[in-house]
């Protein structure tokens, strides 16, 4: 069962595909998540600043991973 360049080309593609789909559908979870919250009052500037200085570092500590070629944790 050899895959010829065309059916390697066609997994890339779909594991692409499954990718961004999963992170747009995160991103669509999150932003709801976050409208709901606002609406109701829990999420004020204070929140945000928490949140805030717990994902900056985790960014700072992912991008560095990635630069240094480390595929992260797994």
């Amino acid at each position: 069962m050899a895959l010829d360049s065309g059916d390697i080309i066609n997994l890339v593609l779909l594991r692409f595909a499954l990718i961004a789909g999963g992170v747009l559908i995160l991103l669509l979870i999150g932003s709801a998540v976050l409208v709901m919250l606002k609406r109701r009052g829990t999420v004020g500037q204070e929140t945000v600043n928490r949140v805030r200085e717990h994902a900056v570092p985790l960014a700072r500590s992912v991008m560095e991973n990635r630069r240094r070629g480390g595929r992260g944790r797994r």
